[in-house]
Order: structure tokens, then sequence, then C-alpha cells
């Protein structure tokens, strides 16, 4: 497996639907930033991704090109310390199993749902 994975925000801005399979597997996320929409229980910049703080839009227009000059010193930082990374690994698969497991999704759609009755 790879140390990181950069994943990018969807074309809306949306959480990639990538994430759910990341986090599943225990990757250590890289975001270009942190991601506009909020979960139910929201994910957390350092405990379940790590962020290049790209200054994307709200409408997702491209960052200042200034903002991606840092880019390969920010991700060689992130790659010097293993101990942190397996953190965040250790903290997403927990994150995935306590919330988005597909026993944990339905009880939350359930919930959800309950809510409109």
């Amino acid at each position: 497996m790879s140390k990181i994975v950069v994943l990018r925000a969807g074309v809306s801005g949306c959480i990639a639907w990538r994430m759910v399979d990341m986090l599943a597997i225990g990757a250590c996320i890289v975001l270009d930033r942190s991601p506009f929409p909020e979960w139910p229980v929201s994910l957390k910049e350092n405990e379940n991704f790590l962020s290049l703080g790209l200054g994307i839009t709200t409408d997702c227009q491209p960052a200042p090109e200034e903002d991606y000059a840092g880019i390969v010193s920010k991700m060689d930082a992130f790659l010097q310390d293993d101990a942190y990374l397996d953190s965040i690994r250790r903290n997403n698969i927990r994150y995935f199993d306590d919330f988005l497991s597909p026993i944990q999704s339905v009880k939350t759609l359930i919930g959800v749902a309950a809510q409109f009755r």
C-alpha cells in the first residue's frame, strides 16, 4: 500500500466517493483542501486526513497559482513521520467501522428517515 493517497474534491466540491473506500482500507489521505461538506460525524484534519491547504473556492475554481508552489515540500513533510501516518491509518479504519460500514450506514439512514415522519 502507498504511504499516502492523494484525493481531490469532486466536481461540485463534494467529498469524492472514493473516500469511503480509502477509509475502509486504512489509507492515509491527503486532500487538496479541507472538505466543504460536513458528514454527520466530520472528518478531522490531521486525524483522518492531511490537507495541502490549497485555496480552492466553494465553486471549485482553482486555487491561486502561488498555493501550488508549496505542494512538494508539504508532501515531503507528510512523508517524514511514519508513526503519524500510521495513526491516521488506524483512525480511518476505526472511522469506517464506527460510521460507514454497511450496518452503520443503514442505522444512519434509518435515523435520518425517522426525522421526516
